[in-house]
């Protein structure tokens, strides 16, 4: 096998390829991969494609609300900004693991394969994007949570 095939072994093995970012490029290369070649992913949200936008909705199964651990104050202080706190990002309504990989990836890709823009959404709700199609046309929309990822060409 050439380096380059090696290479691009390693881009499939990772957490959340096919989905890619400039930040976190293809995520974390995993052994599971090259142990267990027939891993399907199974979807984890839904796509809801209308006239004039694109809707996504984390699925039942994948939202899980004990992730969300209410706080009121942490040592008699009250929280009102995020902030981190050992394995944990805070907010007045809710500690959110980052162990457990609450968040959402999304990106915009143009014509040329390249990215005019992408987001990461902590999923503290189900209903998660709206987006407008009339902003992405012609573009390639790229979804990925838990495992999970689709594309969607406007």
């Amino acid at each position: 096998m050439r380096h380059m095939q090696v290479f691009k072994k390693l881009e499939e093995s990772a957490t959340l390829f096919p989905y890619f970012d400039y930040a976190h490029g293809y995520g974390i290369p995993q052994a599971s991969y090259f142990i267990n070649p027939t891993y399907e992913q199974t979807p984890t949200f839904t796509i809801i494609n209308t006239e004039d936008s694109i809707k996504i909705e984390i699925k039942n199964e994948s939202f899980h609300y004990a992730e969300l651990i209410q706080t009121e104050s942490i040592k008699g202080q009250l929280i009102n900004q995020f902030f981190h706190l050992f394995d944990e990002y805070t907010t007045e309504y809710a500690s959110i693991k980052q162990d457990k990989h609450p968040y959402f990836y999304f990106h915009v890709e143009n014509k040329s394969g390249y990215l005019d823009s992408y987001k990461v959404i902590t999923v503290v709700q189900k209903d998660i994007l709206t987006l407008p199609k009339s902003q992405f046309k012609n573009k390639i929309l790229r979804f990925h949570y838990r495992g999970f990822t689709k594309s969607i060409n406007l």
